[in-house]
């Protein structure tokens, strides 16, 4: 999912929870009404669809609109990390800043089970990754401070590995192969040297070839062996990235020099399971 589709159906997701936790609620069906029309107005500012409310139905500010939502009995965890992700929409939309109901909303919202919940979302990636690259590209530097605290967390190592890691690993094990390379992709850019982020963008781009056309396939593999002969410096992980290789051979049907990348990969690390796999399927596959 791209950027893009991430801001549109994201916002889709946000407002579905919203709308569904303000009906649980036990306010008044009018202040119901206006919250619901509240978030219908803020939906339509980013491509949502137009629906009927009681003219009678009253609006309310943004700020105000989001601290009594995540202050509902009915508010998820879910719900509440996926208006942590896209509350910087209600900043950019122009909303007028209200400082104490931002600071409470930060009280709210700036939790460590919070942060969890995001990193366990599809849409974390539309938090971007380094505050020095926001502040550069021009980013309102409210937005920086609303996501600083979460870049802390995700940034943290526990046992050794970041956050960030572990959690895209999971989407690995998932086979969420397409959103762990790009995520891997973009940690990439702070974190060059990172063997084990190498190594999951290259896991994640292999494993994406399934389903994709012969075209697409030979575009990726290609641009992914681009990748591996940059990093092959890398000593640490270079029998993995020579099975990698392997792996990008045998996509674009060069089975004898994938035969041979595979073998590499087992002088530089004997009993590497993965790529004596591969070169017992190779050997059926001629027989």
């Amino acid at each position: 999912m791209s950027e893009t589709q991430c801001k549109i159906y994201g916002m889709d997701y946000l407002y579905a929870l919203s709308v569904a936790a303000v009906r649980k609620s036990e306010y008044s069906s009018d202040v119901k009404e206006g919250l619901k029309y509240s978030l219908n107005c803020f939906y339509r500012l980013y491509g949502g669809q137009d629906e009927n409310f009681s003219p009678d139905a009253v609006k309310c500010g943004l700020y105000e609109l989001v601290y009594r939502i995540v202050c509902l009995k009915a508010a998820t965890t879910e719900l509440k990390a996926m208006w942590y992700i896209y509350f910087p929409y209600v900043i950019l939309a122009g909303a007028p800043h209200d400082e104490g109901i931002y600071a409470a909303l930060k009280d709210e919202l700036c939790r460590n089970e919070i942060y969890d919940a995001v990193l366990k979302s599809k849409y974390c990636e539309m938090v971007f990754d380094s505050d020095d690259e926001a502040r550069s590209e021009g980013i309102d530097p409210l937005v920086i401070d609303w996501y600083e605290p979460f870049n802390a967390y995700k940034f943290t190592e526990i046992d050794g590995e970041m956050r960030i890691v572990s959690a895209l690993k999971r989407e690995l094990v998932l086979r969420n192969f397409d959103y762990t390379a790009r995520f891997a992709e973009r940690l990439l850019r702070l974190f060059p040297s990172s063997g084990t982020l190498i190594l999951m963008y290259s896991a994640a781009v292999t494993g994406s070839l399934e389903g994709k056309s012969a075209q697409e396939r030979v575009t990726i593999v290609t641009d992914l062996m681009e990748f591996i002969e940059a990093v092959k410096w890398n000593h640490q992980i270079q029998p993995e990235l020579c099975y990698y290789r392997g792996l990008c051979l045998i996509a674009l049907r060069r089975i004898d020099e994938a035969e041979e990348s595979f073998r590499t990969c087992l002088e530089l690390k004997p009993g590497y399971e993965p790529a004596e796999l591969m070169i017992r399927a190779i050997r059926r596959f001629d027989s």
